[in-house]
Protein backbone atom coordinates (compact mmCIF):
# COMPACT_ATOMS: atom_id res chain seq x y z
CA UNK A 1 0.00 0.00 0.00
CA UNK A 2 1.15 3.51 -1.13
CA UNK A 3 2.19 5.87 1.83
CA UNK A 4 0.84 9.38 2.97
CA UNK A 5 4.10 10.51 1.43
CA UNK A 6 3.33 8.45 -1.82
CA UNK A 7 0.29 9.82 -2.60
CA UNK A 8 -0.95 13.46 -2.21
CA UNK A 9 -5.00 13.51 -2.88
CA UNK A 10 -6.43 16.47 -4.27
CA UNK A 11 -9.90 17.07 -4.26
CA UNK A 12 -10.41 16.00 -8.42
CA UNK A 13 -6.85 14.17 -8.92
CA UNK A 14 -4.15 12.21 -6.98
CA UNK A 15 -0.73 13.04 -7.16
CA UNK A 16 1.72 10.10 -6.94
CA UNK A 17 5.32 11.45 -5.83
CA UNK A 18 6.91 8.05 -4.64
CA UNK A 19 10.24 7.89 -6.43
CA UNK A 20 10.41 11.70 -7.94
CA UNK A 21 13.06 13.48 -5.67
CA UNK A 22 11.03 16.55 -4.95
CA UNK A 23 7.47 16.43 -3.10
CA UNK A 24 4.56 18.69 -3.44
CA UNK A 25 4.94 21.59 -1.08
CA UNK A 26 3.28 24.94 0.00
CA UNK A 27 5.71 26.70 -2.97
CA UNK A 28 4.07 25.01 -5.88
CA UNK A 29 0.32 24.78 -4.24
CA UNK A 30 0.05 28.62 -4.20
CA UNK A 31 1.40 29.27 -7.79
CA UNK A 32 -0.96 26.72 -8.91
CA UNK A 33 -3.80 28.73 -7.04
CA UNK A 34 -2.88 31.79 -7.87
CA UNK A 35 -5.16 33.48 -9.98
CA UNK A 36 -3.56 36.61 -11.48
CA UNK A 37 -5.68 39.58 -11.92
CA UNK A 38 -4.85 40.71 -15.07
CA UNK A 39 -4.34 37.10 -17.29
CA UNK A 40 -7.20 36.03 -19.20
CA UNK A 41 -7.80 32.74 -19.38
CA UNK A 42 -4.94 31.03 -21.47
CA UNK A 43 -5.72 28.73 -24.08
CA UNK A 44 -1.91 27.34 -23.99
CA UNK A 45 0.34 26.91 -21.16
CA UNK A 46 4.15 25.73 -20.23
CA UNK A 47 5.16 24.14 -16.86
CA UNK A 48 8.73 24.25 -16.61
CA UNK A 49 10.22 21.92 -13.94
CA UNK A 50 6.86 20.32 -14.01
CA UNK A 51 8.55 17.68 -11.10
CA UNK A 52 5.55 15.42 -10.94
CA UNK A 53 3.05 17.47 -12.39
CA UNK A 54 1.05 19.24 -9.59
CA UNK A 55 1.24 22.76 -11.55
CA UNK A 56 0.21 21.03 -14.79
CA UNK A 57 -2.66 19.45 -13.12
CA UNK A 58 -4.16 22.34 -10.98
CA UNK A 59 -4.41 24.54 -14.04
CA UNK A 60 -5.88 21.78 -16.62
CA UNK A 61 -8.12 21.69 -13.54
CA UNK A 62 -9.08 25.48 -13.55
CA UNK A 63 -9.00 25.87 -17.39
CA UNK A 64 -10.71 23.85 -18.76
CA UNK A 65 -10.20 24.60 -22.38
CA UNK A 66 -6.21 25.21 -22.05
CA UNK A 67 -4.06 22.88 -23.52
CA UNK A 68 -1.16 22.03 -21.28
CA UNK A 69 2.87 21.07 -21.65
CA UNK A 70 4.80 20.06 -18.56
CA UNK A 71 8.61 20.03 -19.24
CA UNK A 72 10.58 18.00 -16.90
CA UNK A 73 14.52 16.47 -16.95
CA UNK A 74 14.53 14.29 -13.99
CA UNK A 75 13.55 11.05 -15.24
CA UNK A 76 11.80 9.51 -12.23
CA UNK A 77 9.88 12.59 -11.78
CA UNK A 78 9.07 12.60 -15.70
CA UNK A 79 7.81 8.96 -15.57
CA UNK A 80 5.62 9.96 -12.42
CA UNK A 81 4.14 13.21 -13.99
CA UNK A 82 3.10 11.08 -17.18
CA UNK A 83 1.68 8.56 -14.73
CA UNK A 84 -0.37 11.12 -12.86
CA UNK A 85 -1.62 12.85 -16.31
CA UNK A 86 -2.69 9.81 -17.65
CA UNK A 87 -4.63 8.65 -14.45
CA UNK A 88 -6.33 12.52 -14.30
CA UNK A 89 -9.98 13.93 -16.06
CA UNK A 90 -7.79 15.82 -17.56
CA UNK A 91 -5.30 13.84 -19.83
CA UNK A 92 -6.23 14.47 -23.46
CA UNK A 93 -5.10 18.27 -22.33
CA UNK A 94 -2.04 17.70 -20.99
CA UNK A 95 1.18 16.40 -22.37
CA UNK A 96 4.66 15.79 -20.95
CA UNK A 97 7.88 16.18 -22.21
CA UNK A 98 11.12 15.08 -20.55
CA UNK A 99 13.67 17.85 -21.74
CA UNK A 100 16.24 20.41 -20.69
CA UNK A 101 15.11 24.01 -20.66
CA UNK A 102 17.64 25.05 -22.46
CA UNK A 103 18.04 22.84 -25.29
CA UNK A 104 13.36 23.50 -25.82
CA UNK A 105 13.97 27.02 -26.13
CA UNK A 106 16.73 26.57 -28.39
CA UNK A 107 14.82 24.26 -30.96
CA UNK A 108 14.68 26.01 -34.71
CA UNK A 109 11.01 26.70 -34.11
CA UNK A 110 9.73 26.93 -30.49
CA UNK A 111 6.56 26.65 -29.45
CA UNK A 112 4.76 29.56 -27.71
CA UNK A 113 2.58 30.24 -25.00
CA UNK A 114 -0.03 32.20 -23.18
CA UNK A 115 1.40 31.64 -19.88
CA UNK A 116 4.67 30.32 -18.81
CA UNK A 117 5.19 29.08 -15.03
CA UNK A 118 7.49 27.24 -13.26
CA UNK A 119 8.31 26.65 -9.21
CA UNK A 120 12.10 26.77 -10.16
CA UNK A 121 15.23 25.63 -7.91
CA UNK A 122 16.59 28.55 -5.49
CA UNK A 123 19.07 26.79 -3.66
CA UNK A 124 22.69 27.46 -3.53
CA UNK A 125 26.11 25.04 -3.32
CA UNK A 126 25.98 26.49 0.24
CA UNK A 127 22.44 24.12 1.24
CA UNK A 128 23.58 21.19 -1.65
CA UNK A 129 21.06 18.14 -1.32
CA UNK A 130 22.77 14.64 -1.04
CA UNK A 131 21.45 13.09 -3.21
CA UNK A 132 21.94 13.97 -7.03
CA UNK A 133 18.28 14.29 -8.03
CA UNK A 134 17.06 16.34 -5.12
CA UNK A 135 20.54 18.79 -5.98
CA UNK A 136 18.53 18.73 -9.45
CA UNK A 137 15.28 19.47 -8.55
CA UNK A 138 15.93 22.12 -5.67
CA UNK A 139 19.38 23.88 -6.45
CA UNK A 140 20.77 26.67 -9.16
CA UNK A 141 23.97 25.12 -10.43
CA UNK A 142 25.52 26.06 -13.42
CA UNK A 143 23.31 26.18 -16.29
CA UNK A 144 20.74 24.43 -14.73
CA UNK A 145 16.55 25.62 -14.27
CA UNK A 146 16.97 29.06 -12.12
CA UNK A 147 14.43 32.20 -12.11
CA UNK A 148 17.55 34.03 -13.50
CA UNK A 149 17.72 31.78 -16.46
CA UNK A 150 13.65 31.65 -17.10
CA UNK A 151 13.55 35.31 -17.18
CA UNK A 152 16.33 35.47 -19.34
CA UNK A 153 14.69 32.91 -21.79
CA UNK A 154 11.33 32.66 -21.41
CA UNK A 155 10.30 35.79 -23.94
CA UNK A 156 11.47 33.42 -26.74
CA UNK A 157 7.88 31.49 -26.00
CA UNK A 158 5.45 33.38 -24.68
CA UNK A 159 2.48 34.81 -27.47
CA UNK A 160 1.85 38.03 -27.92
CA UNK A 161 -0.15 39.01 -24.15
CA UNK A 162 1.25 36.38 -22.51
CA UNK A 163 3.00 36.10 -19.44
CA UNK A 164 5.46 34.72 -16.79
CA UNK A 165 4.57 33.41 -13.07
CA UNK A 166 6.77 32.63 -10.72
CA UNK A 167 7.24 32.05 -6.91
CA UNK A 168 10.63 32.81 -5.52
CA UNK A 169 12.45 33.79 -2.19
CA UNK A 170 10.83 37.14 -1.60
CA UNK A 171 15.23 38.53 -0.79
CA UNK A 172 15.59 37.39 -4.50
CA UNK A 173 13.16 40.12 -6.09
CA UNK A 174 15.14 43.51 -6.90
CA UNK A 175 17.45 40.95 -8.39
CA UNK A 176 15.36 39.27 -10.95
CA UNK A 177 13.81 42.66 -11.56
CA UNK A 178 17.15 43.87 -12.71
CA UNK A 179 17.24 40.37 -15.11
CA UNK A 180 13.43 40.92 -15.99
CA UNK A 181 14.80 44.73 -17.52
CA UNK A 182 17.72 43.21 -19.31
CA UNK A 183 15.33 40.67 -20.94
CA UNK A 184 12.63 42.96 -21.93
CA UNK A 185 10.26 42.48 -19.28
CA UNK A 186 8.52 44.48 -16.83
CA UNK A 187 6.95 43.38 -12.92
CA UNK A 188 2.72 43.09 -13.75
CA UNK A 189 1.69 41.78 -10.60
CA UNK A 190 3.35 40.20 -7.24
CA UNK A 191 1.94 39.42 -3.88
CA UNK A 192 4.24 38.86 -0.91
CA UNK A 193 3.42 35.48 0.83
CA UNK A 194 4.50 35.45 4.56
CA UNK A 195 3.79 32.94 7.36
CA UNK A 196 3.24 35.94 9.42
CA UNK A 197 1.81 39.43 8.22
CA UNK A 198 4.84 41.95 6.88
CA UNK A 199 7.89 39.00 7.03
CA UNK A 200 7.45 38.48 3.31
CA UNK A 201 9.00 34.54 2.72
CA UNK A 202 8.16 34.13 -0.68
CA UNK A 203 7.24 36.28 -3.92
CA UNK A 204 4.39 35.33 -6.19
CA UNK A 205 5.58 37.28 -9.93
CA UNK A 206 3.75 38.09 -12.61
CA UNK A 207 5.87 38.82 -16.14
CA UNK A 208 5.13 40.29 -18.99
CA UNK A 209 7.31 41.65 -22.29
CA UNK A 210 7.75 45.87 -21.98
CA UNK A 211 7.28 45.95 -25.55
CA UNK A 212 3.52 45.67 -25.66
CA UNK A 213 3.15 48.44 -23.49
CA UNK A 214 1.20 51.17 -24.54
CA UNK A 215 1.12 53.35 -21.47
CA UNK A 216 2.28 53.30 -17.87
CA UNK A 217 0.95 50.19 -16.19
CA UNK A 218 1.63 50.16 -12.60
CA UNK A 219 1.98 46.47 -10.56
CA UNK A 220 -0.28 45.40 -9.24
CA UNK A 221 0.57 44.42 -5.68
CA UNK A 222 -0.95 42.32 -2.80
CA UNK A 223 -0.03 40.31 0.66
CA UNK A 224 -1.18 36.70 1.27
CA UNK A 225 -0.67 35.14 5.06
CA UNK A 226 -0.77 31.58 5.38
CA UNK A 227 -0.86 31.24 9.39
CA UNK A 228 -2.71 32.72 11.88
CA UNK A 229 -1.53 33.63 15.34
CA UNK A 230 -2.04 29.86 16.66
CA UNK A 231 -0.51 28.86 13.58
CA UNK A 232 -3.72 27.18 11.82
CA UNK A 233 -3.86 28.08 7.80
CA UNK A 234 -5.40 31.58 7.89
CA UNK A 235 -8.84 32.24 6.19
CA UNK A 236 -6.72 33.90 2.72
CA UNK A 237 -4.96 30.38 2.27
CA UNK A 238 -8.36 28.37 2.23
CA UNK A 239 -9.77 30.96 0.34
CA UNK A 240 -6.41 30.51 -2.59
CA UNK A 241 -6.29 26.96 -2.18
CA UNK A 242 -10.53 25.59 -1.74
CA UNK A 243 -10.68 24.33 -4.86
CA UNK A 244 -8.32 21.91 -5.17
CA UNK A 245 -7.37 20.59 -1.33
CA UNK A 246 -9.31 18.09 0.57
CA UNK A 247 -11.13 20.32 3.90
Amino acid sequence: MSSSTEVFHFRRFELRQGRAAQKCGTDALLLGAWQPDSLPAPRRILDVGTGTGVLALMLAQRYQEAQIEAWELEAEAAAEAAENFAASPWSTRLRLRQTDFLNAVRTAEPARYDLILSNPPYYTETTLAPEASRALARHTLGGSLSPALLLRYAPRLLERGGALALITPAEQLEALRQQAVRSGLYLSEWVAVSSRPARPVRSLTLWRPIAELTSYQPCLCSELVLQEADGSPSAGYRRWTEAYLLG
